[in-house]
């Protein structure tokens, strides 16, 4: 009935969403000189980044929750609700930017497109 029971699961998301990036971050930046540096290929673009964009777009998809959310705001206004909207997709999208970056850094072109 109420979003708020989604609480701990969304926390529970968020910190995992923050182990992996963070594990990442640390594989590439420990490890990376251990094993050779594979191929990256930063100007590079391929057809494959089509089979990526509707993960990319599934990731943020919650815009038809937006009134739900509103609704169980407390002393609700729209500059808030705009606000919580802007930190929620800041954080999303740096995520999503920061596993794709690290990850292709650490794996090169080993790494498929719809990761």
């Amino acid at each position: 009935k109420n979003l708020y029971a989604l609480r701990y699961t969304s926390l529970l998301s968020i910190l995992a969403m923050s182990y992996v990036l963070a594990m990442l971050a640390y594989e590439y930046l420990h490890f990376s000189h251990d094993h050779p540096v594979p191929k990256v290929n930063i100007a590079g673009l391929s057809w494959n980044i089509f089979s990526a964009a509707p993960i990319a777009n599934v990731a943020f998809i919650a815009h038809y929750n937006a009134p739900k959310y509103y609704q169980e705001m407390k002393n609700r206004n729209i500059r808030k609700f705009s606000l919580a909207v802007f930190i929620a997709l800041s954080f999303c999208g740096s995520v999503y930017v920061g596993v794709a970056t690290f990850g292709y850094l650490r794996f090169g072109d080993d790494t498929d497109s719809d990761v």
